[in-house]
């Protein structure tokens, strides 16, 4: 490709004149209704036509605008959509610890959206893009209420098995099965749930995570209760 200083200078002045006149003279070309075209959007009315063209049809205005309102839109709506997305990343770390957090942030985040994809978008009159984007944003928001419980429960039970690593080894030793058993497992139950219960940043799965893991521990306690001195072997 041959450089600016390359071309001819007869040419090079040619081209001035008429960038100059297209930046100062031309008007921007508008569409029935008065809407301007610019850009990206002038670029794609002129393909729609030069292949039309080429095809062998006869090009239509109407169709042209079609075009560029379906490319138009649907990018507006991918914009929508990230801007929902990203905002939603950056205002809140997941797990939330409450449920109400996350909606009060998504509820933000979902006025915003429609103003994102109006600000780029092209004769939207039937208002089919929006109700898009409507669906869109609430197939998101229900990835990010499984997301926050996802990582909530993932949270719960890195931190109960590391709390529990003590109790479950004792448990394999036998420490409980015997007399008096039931009150040092019940104390070192205890000591775990106070520990949990200080853990922060659990999510909204913290106490349903927890019931889960008392509820495996009841036939062990049970089990514990049951052991009496009699039964035990005494010594001769």
């Amino acid at each position: 490709m041959a450089s600016e200083d390359q071309l001819d200078p007869k040419f090079q002045e040619q081209t001035k004149n008429f960038c100059s006149y297209i930046f100062t003279e031309a008007r921007t070309k508008t569409l029935t209704e008065g809407i301007m075209v610019t850009g990206k959007g002038l670029r794609t009315l002129v393909v729609t036509y030069l292949d039309t063209i080429n095809s062998g049809a006869v090009p239509r205005l109407e169709n042209a605008v079609t075009t560029l309102a379906q490319l138009e839109n649907s990018a507006a709506i991918q914009k929508a959509d990230n801007h929902y997305s990203e905002q939603i990343a950056q205002r809140v770390s997941f797990p939330t610890d409450m449920l109400q957090e996350l909606l009060e942030v998504h509820a933000a985040c979902e006025r915003e959206a429609p103003a994102v994809f109006m600000e780029h978008s092209f004769k939207e009159d039937k208002q089919e893009f929006q109700r898009n984007l409507v669906e869109i944003i609430k197939n998101k928001k229900d990835d990010f209420l499984m997301q926050n419980e996802e990582t909530s429960i993932k949270y719960c039970q890195t931190k109960l098995d590391q709390l529990s690593k003590a109790l479950i080894k004792s448990i394999s030793a036998g420490t409980f099965s015997v007399p008096g058993g039931h009150e040092l497992y019940r104390k070192a139950k205890e000591i775990i749930e106070k520990e949990y219960h200080q853990v922060p940043m659990k999510g909204v799965k913290a106490n349903e995570f927890l019931q889960r893991f008392l509820q495996s521990q009841m036939a062990l306690e049970k089990s514990c209760r049951q052991i009496k001195p009699s039964l035990m072997g005494r010594s001769p």
